[in-house]
């Protein structure tokens, strides 16, 4: 990687060769049992992304050619202004890792409070979290409705910190 794929400008390589490169790079790795390091993958979303080759990238996904790792799911984050249906790939990848902390971690961030409430209800096995972080990205909203429903969940299920 060090000495071939960072060395090569995107300038003079056209992205369709590069893609079929690293692509046939990746299969060559997994046909021999050599794990493929995530900086692989990341290369290879970062020149899909910048030909603006979405739909392959989406396939790529979705049929594992670009294997899970939790890199990889913080890269498709990135690529959500870009392109919005990565935020939803990357929270799948993150659930089929298991990475429920950092799912919960990315639910907040968004201030997707109902839908992390829902996620932590659900999770099995259950999951651990600080309630106060829930209070506090509600109140950071804004969102005086929400405070109180965020509050009165952890208020009937006997969660509130003292």
């Amino acid at each position: 990687f060090e000495h071939v794929f960072s060395t090569v400008d995107e300038k003079d390589v056209p992205a369709k060769y590069l893609v079929a490169v690293l692509t046939e790079y990746i299969r060559t790795l997994n046909f021999s049992g050599i794990a493929v390091e995530p900086f692989m993958y990341s290369k290879l979303i970062e020149v899909l992304v910048k030909a603006g080759r979405f739909q392959q990238l989406y396939q790529f996904l979705q049929y594992h050619i670009i294997g899970d790792s939790v890199p990889v799911a913080c890269q498709l984050l990135s690529l959500e202004a870009q392109y919005p249906p990565a935020y939803q790939m990357a929270l799948d990848m993150l659930k089929r890792l298991g990475e429920h902390a950092h799912i919960l971690e990315v639910l907040l961030v968004k201030r997707q409070l109902v839908q992390a409430l829902r996620f932590v209800r659900t999770a099995r096995p259950p999951l651990s979290f600080d309630p106060t972080a829930f209070l506090d990205a509600a109140l950071e909203s804004g969102d005086r409705s929400l405070f109180y429903t965020v509050y009165a969940h952890f208020r009937t299920r006997g969660m509130l910190p003292r």
